[in-house]
């Protein structure tokens, strides 16, 4: 069973206070580049290098295994990584709901195509919950198994099986504030 370290553990931890911080700093509908800016901001004075914007080319194979390189500007772009996790933070930024499923294929796909990168997070900041019409931030963490996947007797060795290991959402600023019927009870 694939299980966090405890460095990557301590990571998430961290990612969620400041996540956290970074919404309530810059408040709901502030743009994903904004949010990307503050976040590698708060993450680098807690001494962790990282990266932006990475560019890489897809790895692909044809039919019989072999490399191939696509070209016609087929390259990726990650949002953040932090090297020395070999993780990635996939940012998001979305009007209202959950983080959808294309979010996360995005992510996968990032993440099938780099042999160095073994985590990875969707950080979604959401400008309304259902419920108090505020922001919050839903982090979602996947982990590469060691595994890859077999459809019939192919198996392909650059499409790993993925285990999420939680999909957490930081309350809305709403949690933290009480009106004054609440403060006389």
């Amino acid at each position: 069973m694939t299980k966090l370290s405890s460095a990557e553990y301590e990571f998430i931890e961290l990612l969620k206070n400041i996540s956290y911080d970074t919404l309530f700093k810059l408040g709901n509908n502030s743009g994903e580049k904004s949010y990307q800016l503050l976040l590698e901001e708060n993450i680098r004075i807690h001494n962790y290098k990282v990266m932006k914007e990475d560019v890489f080319q897809a790895q692909y194979t044809d039919i019989q295994g072999n490399p191939v390189r696509l070209g016609h500007n087929t390259s990726f772009r990650t949002d953040l990584e932090i090297p020395s996790l070999k993780l990635l933070l996939e940012l998001k930024q979305s009007s209202s709901g959950n983080t959808k499923e294309i979010h996360m294929t995005q992510l996968y796909n990032y993440m099938v195509h780099r042999c160095d990168i073994d985590i990875g997070a969707v950080v979604n900041f959401i400008s309304k919950d259902k419920e108090h019409n505020n922001p919050f931030v839903e982090i979602t963490v996947v982990k590469k198994t060691g595994e890859t996947r077999q459809y019939g007797t192919q198996i392909y060795p650059h499409l790993y099986k993925f285990k999420t290991f939680q999909t957490e959402e930081i309350p809305p600023l709403s949690c933290l504030l009480y009106t004054s019927d609440a403060a006389d009870e």
